[in-house]
Parts: C-alpha cells; sequence; structure tokens
C-alpha cells in the first residue's frame, strides 16, 4: 500500500488481467470458496441463457466461465448442472414440392455441459465442463434430458 485512507493507493506489481484507469479495488467477499462442489439437476422447468462471457468476445469453450441469466429468485444452486443447448436454424427442404422454399426448422442441438459454481439474486457464475463446438452469447441452458445424449446400459435377456 501506497498511501492509507479514504481513498487508499496502491501499487500493483503484478497482474494476470489488464487493469485500466479507473478501475477499483474492493474489499474481497466475507463469504468463504466452496471447497467442494456436488453435482444436482435443477428442476424441470428452469430455463435460461448465457448473457456473458469471460475473457471471450464472441465464444467459449471448455472450461471457461459464463454467466447465466438464473439466480437464486430462480432457484439456482452452486452444483446446478445444465446442459447448452444452441437453435438448430432453419433450412430450405430439398424434398418439398418443385419450385417450394419451404423452411424447416430444425431442433435445438446439445453443444456442451456447465455446471453452476456462484449464484447471486439474479444471476449466476457457471464453469463449462464439455463443449463439442463454440458455445456463445445467448446459448440457451436447461436442465439435463433424460437419457440424451447418455448410453443405455444393456438389458439383460
Amino acid at each position: 500500500m501506497r498511501e492509507a485512507g479514504p481513498p487508499a493507493r496502491l501499487q500493483l506489481t503484478d497482474s494476470t488481467r489488464e487493469v485500466l484507469k479507473g478501475d477499483r479495488l474492493l474489499p474481497a467477499g466475507t463469504e468463504p470458496a466452496q471447497a467442494r462442489y456436488i453435482p444436482k439437476i435443477p428442476g424441470a422447468g428452469t430455463r435460461g441463457q448465457i448473457i456473458h462471457l469471460f475473457d471471450a468476445i464472441s465464444q467459449v469453450g471448455t472450461n471457461q466461465v459464463v454467466v447465466l441469466n438464473l439466480g437464486r429468485r430462480e432457484d439456482m444452486q452452486v452444483g446446478h448442472v445444465m446442459q447448452i443447448m444452441q437453435s438448430g436454424g432453419t433450412i430450405s427442404d430439398p424434398y418439398a414440392s418443385e419450385g417450394s422454399t419451404e423452411q424447416v426448422q430444425l431442433p435445438p442441438r446439445r453443444v456442451g455441459t456447465l455446471m453452476v459454481f456462484k449464484v447471486f439474486d439474479r444471476v449466476s457464475y457457471a464453469l463449462t465442463m464439455t463443449a463439442t463446438q463454440a458455445i456463445h452469447l445467448h446459448d440457451s441452458v436447461a436442465p439435463p434430458s433424460s437419457g440424451a445424449g447418455r448410453r443405455q446400459a444393456p438389458q439383460p435377456p
């Protein structure tokens, strides 16, 4: 610390992120960091979106942090695991009647999973656990569907 008092002045000697003129230093939260995370699935009706990407402009991958528009008010909890879905978009139906320009809406596709590690009143921070392709701002999140993307155990004869 260079000077005590309101405001105190500090000298920054090392940083892993950009620091800009006017940035402010705030006291660390008093809440202790959680050492263990127990994965669990949120309620079936829980749906949301990725509203911010950390350290990225337009897309992230595995082991990167995202912000969800779900928080305590939506009953989000540390450890909630959700699937990340991307819109399937629309395509022209190649088998429609000749000369037709009929458009078909493709179903959303699962592109990854994430786990919530910090919950606030209106938002949550989550770590992307898996990604089969780039995850984008505004991709949707929902509880994992039963059996979707999971291998089923062989049934005995």
